[in-house]
């Protein structure tokens, strides 16, 4: 890889996206495993459909492998992500949610979860890691992993209910009274047709359990020695914060209980403020100077975003969105453009070749012409690795290339298609 393409690549940034899991029990000691992920809409680049949407295309990878046995499994998805507008996307907070199950015997596994953007002009990619270990279900009284969310759905033919997964186990603490979880029991006694069950909320204050919510203990009927059931807890009046929702389950006929715990989160405590981004106090003056004018990097949903944020929630953004991207290198970048690019009372990184240069670093190679018939120059940049090549027209001879045309499907129409000459859209199809 060219250091040219790797540095496009950085300043491209990374997807970011929430991945979740829970394991129930399969048949025997096995577990079916429940992966889960969310993409906030705005992590996507989007293509224009012929009804004026927008579409999006990524694959989800999936590397499953027993660290302390033989088993593994591994596969590529490939899937297309749309919405009608960047404002309703914006407005309505989309994110796309998805999700596939493997079967696998006890064991600790490695985890590894990989979404990457599918099109031509699209490089982001996003990784999840995580080590799960999976137990049987033959030593007595065993319960699954709990999945929380705030929706619950009945089966009206089979009376079944299901929550509905949220992958970054973060609520909204205005307008929500209660989440859900949705658990199994396993190897309860068949002499007794009912079992207990509780549930709390606490989080850890000074390495304790401070219990802010709890249930009475409810006794709910059960058939055979396996129970399923999605619960209410009531978040009414919890205040923001970090939490664990638990839930006890007890055997009637013996007396044996059993427990399980989820974390999550309420309210504006965004996991971005403790990101590890360029500290302010920590940058040098240029990067400073440089340090949150991200519209020359971000797409239009992306931007729309960050502007609706909070002071603080712009801060947390902010470290988030260098951590992983080169922000030295974009500050050399907006500091050359100025310089090299610069017209009358236009800032040189404002300008068509400015701005394609702060994006997509220096050309690979650059063909200066001059058109005789049309007697106006023009410049070709090649971007060898990429495959992009941009066509900037001095329409009005006043030394300020105007981007006429380009294959880099992200970039908008640029309305001077018009001043290529008959050869050059020959050519350019």
């Amino acid at each position: 890889m060219s250091a040219c393409l790797a540095l496009f690549l950085v300043l491209a940034g990374a997807l970011d996206f929430g991945v979740d899991w829970s394991a129930f029990k399969a048949g025997g000691d096995s577990s079916r495993v429940e992966f889960f992920y969310a993409i906030p809409y705005d992590q996507l680049s989007y293509t224009q459909t012929e009804d004026g949407g927008l579409v999006a295309g990524f694959s989800v990878g999936l590397e499953f492998a027993g660290l302390d046995n033989g088993f593994r499994q591994e596969g590529t998805v490939f899937k297309r992500a749309s919405i009608r507008s960047h404002l309703e996307a914006f407005e309505a907070r989309r994110s796309f949610v998805d999700g596939f199950s493997v079967t696998a015997p006890p064991g600790t596994y490695r985890m590894k979860i990989v979404v990457a953007e599918t099109s031509l002009v699209a490089q982001a990619e996003g990784t999840r890691e995580d080590t799960i270990v999976l137990k049987g279900y033959s030593d007595g009284l065993a319960l699954s992993s709990l999945q929380v969310g705030s929706t619950a759905l009945t089966d009206t033919a089979t009376g079944t209910v299901s929550v509905i997964p949220n992958p970054t186990h973060r609520f909204p603490d205005k307008g929500l009274e209660a989440l859900y979880v949705y658990y199994e029991g396993y190897n309860f006694s068949a002499d007794s047709n009912t079992y207990r069950v509780r549930a709390a909320i606490f989080r850890d204050r000074a390495g304790k359990p401070d219990t802010v919510v709890q249930t009475p203990a409810l006794s709910k009927p059960k058939q055979g020695t396996a129970v399923a059931y999605a619960l209410g807890v009531s978040v009414a009046g919890v205040e923001p914060g970090a939490y664990t929702l638990g839930v006890e389950l007890t055997d009637v006929a013996t007396g044996r209980s059993v427990t399980g715990g989820r974390d999550f989160l309420l309210g504006a405590v965004a996991p971005e403020a403790t990101v590890a981004g360029p500290a302010l106090d920590g940058l040098l003056p240029l990067e400073r100077k440089y340090y949150d004018q991200i519209q020359y990097l971000t797409t239009p949903g992306q931007l729309a975003y960050y502007k609706a944020l909070s002071d603080t929630g712009k801060g947390a953004y902010l470290a988030k969105f260098w951590s992983v991207r080169n922000l030295a290198e974009f500050s050399r970048r907006m500091e050359t453009a100025d310089v090299k690019y610069r017209q009358p009372r236009v800032a040189g990184r404002d300008t068509d070749r400015g701005r394609i240069y702060v994006k997509y670093g220096e050309p690979d190679a650059v063909e200066q012409k001059v058109i005789e018939t049309e007697t106006r120059p023009r410049e070709y940049w090649h971007y060898y690795n990429t495959g992009y090549l941009f066509v900037f027209i001095d329409i009005r001879q006043d030394s300020n290339y105007r981007l006429a045309w380009t294959n880099a499907k992200e970039e908008p129409k640029t309305g001077f298609e018009s001043y290529l000459t008959v050869q050059e859209q020959e050519q350019l199809e």
